[in-house]
Parts: structure tokens; sequence; C-alpha cells
């Protein structure tokens, strides 16, 4: 995860620095002709970049969920396997539910592949570059998703990490599939980040003693389907490639080319951009990861109907908007107590509102850290994370005014 964050500010920098030494150096602006070349493959790598931090996120989920595993003599290849669906290079595991089944994993649609494309067996792979892979680090389930290593200087930690995966795990396009495998299985995956098949008729493990929550009668299939939901969601994806893919990058070239023209009008407009990029690009990054683990989560789970509780932050009491000139409810910041649980939510990565008499949610996925919630109707979903700030009084307390204060005790 650093080295990526190293390499996005890494290759639009010294892209940045070549211009301005160019402009500053040589006023006939011929030594641009020189950087051209690097500067065409750091946008291509600027745009690639971001392409890896999907992949850093998901292995991070499958490490929370599965241990490491040291696995010797693990069968690859580089042609189609028999056994995949897709076409590519393949580790081929055993089946955890049944040892004498082999289950392959292809390397699908990652551009880091070539380094583990010379190690894996072919007709032509060296044999000491094929020893650089044993014993094969492992973590995950191979029916759904994994994690590859190769070992580090002593074996002692892992390196090249690649992320693994069957199709219909991640693709929203393919039907899930479980594979076999056993309730608290599936229930693993899900966790790690898999789209599994529930049974039918089978209550899944965080529909289990789940407190004040009830199955909403229509929502047989994932969140995401429910058209308010998917409108809303893919609004919101879309909106933040659009920013960090188009608007962001053209707020950096176009006064960098009217620069490079000699033009110096624009050179305080540049400092400035450059000054606020990396300042304002990791929040949309931040929000646009958000927005993708939104999605993961709602073509999942189908949505719940849950009880809550509105709490106020005991420091600055209940910040209204108020909304009465408009006709509509007065709205406080989403700090709220899900289904009797003890543990205190607000909104990632920004504040969200409702109504202070709210006490019934939309809920998608297990109650608590992660799940996604949003007012009866799905229009409006946002996910949930723990709340660090101080609790106040209750929510039974009348609501006046533009603010309403914590009484002291």
């Amino acid at each position: 995860m650093a080295m990526n964050v190293v390499g996005l500010i890494a290759w639009p920098g010294v892209w940045v620095a070549l211009l301005f030494v160019s402009n500053s150096t040589y006023p006939s602006n011929w030594i641009l002709w020189i950087f051209i070349p690097y500067s065409l493959y750091g946008l291509y790598r600027f745009r690639v970049q971001f392409t890896y931090f999907p992949q850093a996120f998901r292995m991070r989920r499958v490490l929370r969920a599965y241990p490491w595993q040291f696995l010797e003599g693990v069968p690859s290849g580089l042609g189609k396997h028999s056994g995949a669906r897709d076409d590519g290079m393949w580790f081929e595991f055993r089946n955890p539910a049944d040892a004498e089944e082999k289950v392959p994993l292809v390397f699908i649609r990652h551009p880091r592949t070539y380094w583990w494309l010379r190690r894996l067996d072919g007709p032509r792979t060296r044999p000491r570059l094929r020893a650089q892979i044993e014993p094969l680090w492992f973590a995950g389930d191979p029916r759904f998703l994994a994690v590859v290593a190769a070992p580090g200087r002593g074996g002692r930690a892992p390196k090249r990490l690649h992320f693994l995966y069957q199709r219909p795990a991640v693709d929203i396009q393919c039907a899930p599939d479980s594979w076999g495998a056993t309730p608290a299985d599936l229930e693993r995956a899900r966790r790690a980040g898999a789209r599994v098949d529930t049974p039918p008729f089978t209550p899944t493990a965080d529909e289990v003693n789940d407190q004040g929550t009830e199955r909403l009668p229509w929502a047989s299939q994932p969140a995401l389907k429910h058209p308010p939901t998917g409108k809303a969601v893919r609004r919101r994806v879309v909106r933040q490639m659009v920013l960090l893919f188009a608007v962001w990058p053209a707020l950096v070239l176009v006064p960098l080319l009217l620069v490079a023209g000699g033009d110096e009008r624009f050179i305080p407009i540049m400092v400035r951009i450059v000054v606020l990029v990396p300042i304002a690009v990791p929040f949309h990054i931040w929000a646009l990861v958000t927005a993708l683990r939104m999605h993961r989560v709602l073509s999942t789970h189908s949505w719940r109907l849950v009880e809550c509780e509105v709490v106020r932050a005991a420091a600055h009491g209940w910040r209204l908007k108020d909304g009465s000139s408009s006709g509509r409810k007065a709205r406080v910041p989403a700090i709220l107590r899900i289904g009797g649980h003890g543990t205190v939510l607000t909104a990632t990565p920004f504040k969200r509102y409702v109504s202070h008499r709210l006490n019934h949610l939309w809920c998608a996925g297990p109650p608590g850290v992660g799940a996604v919630v949003s007012e009866p109707g799905g229009a409006r979903p946002f996910r949930l994370a723990k709340y660090k700030g101080s609790i106040g009084a209750s929510a039974a307390a009348p609501v006046t005014g533009e603010r309403a204060q914590v009484p002291e005790s």
C-alpha cells in the first residue's frame, strides 16, 4: 500500500519537475522534446497506479479473514486449465471440503503478472526462477478468493503479494457460487469480500441472533438491485471516477501546458494547484474506495429493516439542518446505535444527516462497522464506521431552534 501511494505521487511529481526545469533552464523549450517520452509514460503510469489500490484493499481484507499457510509443490501452469472458466496462468489448490478435488485459481486481468509469468511451471521456466516461489505463501479459500506471495529473503516474510479470485466471487455480472461450502465457510468468505451464494431457506450467519432485525418481504435480491439504491451507488462511483480521472488531470494539465508554452501568467495558478492536489486528491480516493466497498456489500446482502436510535455528541449537542422554510423535517448528524448493540456508529467518509425522529433503518450486511444503511426507501445509502467521540443525552429530548444543547448533569 505504501509503495502504491509513493508511486501515485512520484510519477506526476517527476513529470511536473521536468516541465519546470525545461521551462526555466531552456527558454527555447527544445528540451521538451527529450522529455516527451517520459511525459507520456508518466501519465500512463499515473493512470495505472489507481488500479492498484482496489487490489491492495482486497488483499488487506482477505488477510484479515484468513491466516498465512506455507504450501510446497503447488501445481501451476501457463495455459488454460481444464477446470477453469477463464484462460490464463493458474495455480491449483486442494478443495478445503474435499481433499481429492483440485480447484484452479487463474490470474485474471491484473497488470502485475509478468514477474509470476516467468516463475510458473512452463516448458521454458528456469529451475532457479521456479525455486523463488517455493514454498508458496497462501491465504484464503481457493473456492472464492485468495492472496499468494513469494517467500522473502530468508523466507521470514512474504513479498510480491498477488490477489487471485474466482470470477463469481467478485464479478457482479456472474451468478455467485457456493461450491458446496458450509455456512461457516460462506460467512468467512463473505467477510473477506467474496460474493457467495446463500442456500435457499437457510439463514446466513449474520441473520442469526440479530435482535431487532426484520427481513423486508420483497428483499430476496441483493440490495443493489433495488432501483433507487443501484442508481444512487452508481452515480456516486461515477462522480468520484470523473473527479479523479478527468477533472483533476485537466486542472493540472491545462495550466502546465500553458506555462510550458511560455505564458507566465499561469505560474501562480500552477503553484496553487500543485499545493492543492496532494491535499484534495486523497479525499477523493478515500470517497471512491468507500463507494466501491458499498457497492460490494450491497451486491452481496439484501436490505433488512433494523431498529435504531439516533444519539447526539456530548460536546456539541445536535447541529440541525433546519428545513422549516422548505417544508422538510429538521435533520441531525447520523450518529446511530443499531439493533440494541452498544457500539455507536456514524457515516464515513463524510458526514450524513438523518431525521432526529428516525427509529428504523434499512441495513445491508451485519449491523455494525462496515455495514451499509439508508433511511427507509434505500435512496441515500451510506457506510458505517465507529464513532470515536463522546455521547450525550438520549434522543428523546425535544429539539428546538437551530441547535439543541445537551442538558448539564
